[in-house]
Order: C-alpha cells, then sequence, then structure tokens
C-alpha cells in the first residue's frame, strides 16, 4: 500500500516538475496592430474631413478595439463635428492587418453618446510593396474600400467617385511587429 502511495507521489512530482517550466515559458504574445485613413475635401462653399483610427491591442488572450472617428463637415459658415471614441461591440478581431502589413480590415460597430450606432465596414489593402517605420510601428501605405453606416444608413461611402477643387486621401496599415515578409 505505502508503495503504490509513494509510486503515486513520485509521479505527481514528475509531472509539476515537468509542467512548470512549460507554463513559466509558455508567455502570451502582445501587440498592438491598426488602421487609419483620412479624407479631406474642399469646395467653394463647403469643408469637409473625415479621420478614423481604430487600434487593437493584445496582451495574451486579452484584447480590445477601440475606433476613434472625427467628422467635421461645414457648408457656408455652418459646421458639424463629430468626434466618438468607442470600443468594438463585437469580436475585438473585426479589427485585423495581415503579418506582412498587405491589408487591413475594420468590421464592427461602435455606440455613439446619442444612442446610434456607427458600423463599420472598410478594407485596407496596400498601394505600394514596401513599408516605413516611424517610431515602435512599421507602417504601410494603403487604399480606401468599403463604407461607414450610422443607424443604418449610408454615412461616408468610399466607393464613390468624388471631384471637389481640392481632394486627398491617406490610408495606412500598422502594427509594432516586425513584417517580416
Amino acid at each position: 500500500m505505502f508503495k503504490r502511495f509513494g509510486l503515486m507521489i513520485g509521479l505527481l512530482v514528475a509531472f509539476l516538475v515537468l509542467a512548470v517550466p512549460l507554463a513559466v515559458n509558455a508567455e502570451e504574445e502582445a501587440y498592438t496592430e491598426s488602421v487609419y485613413f483620412e479624407i479631406f475635401s474642399r469646395g467653394p462653399n463647403h469643408f469637409e474631413q473625415l479621420q478614423v483610427r481604430a487600434t487593437k491591442q493584445v496582451d495574451g488572450n486579452w484584447r480590445q478595439t477601440v475606433v476613434d472617428y472625427y467628422y467635421r463637415t461645414c457648408f457656408r459658415n455652418q459646421c458639424v463635428t463629430t468626434d466618438v471614441t468607442g470600443v468594438l461591440y463585437e469580436d475585438p478581431d473585426g479589427l485585423e492587418v495581415s503579418n506582412d502589413l498587405g491589408w487591413g480590415s475594420l468590421d464592427g460597430h461602435i455606440g455613439m453618446p446619442d444612442g446610434r450606432t456607427m458600423q463599420f465596414h472598410v478594407v485596407l489593402p496596400a498601394s505600394e510593396a514596401g513599408y516605413w517605420e516611424s517610431g515602435d510601428y512599421f507602417i504601410r501605405n494603403a487604399l480606401l474600400e468599403g463604407y461607414i453606416l450610422i443607424d443604418g444608413a449610408m454615412a461616408h461611402d468610399f466607393s464613390r467617385l468624388i471631384i471637389p477643387n481640392y481632394y486627398s486621401e491617406s490610408a495606412y496599415n500598422f502594427s509594432d511587429q516586425w513584417p517580416g515578409y
């Protein structure tokens, strides 16, 4: 009886000795990835600026995606500004950036302070082969495709052809992990 008990204790100790180094070495990954785009247009009587930055932070099993949305439009001297920051309701992986920064996407919704819902259905395929570094981030230029809805109604359609007097668009995928392609 004591031999069986001793054998069980010995097996348990051996298991714990082997399992502890595996648990200590299994550090979970921590990283940040993000998409950013900005549209600016101006005409004789109007001004429009849209900036969106969505950032996903990952630390082991914890993930959170925060979306910053800024929109300002002016017609003659009447201006309206919407500035909202919210957490992506669904799966935080609604924001994804490929390992080589070749594409990024934002698909999900956030709440607005007035109770409305803003839905993002945006894809940012890379527009060039290379990337550059800035601070802790690797960045790659991208194109902007898709749309944003507010309470189910079209707020911004990035497939439309806009030909105002002045128009510019910037879009980027970035991450603090080396793109390693």
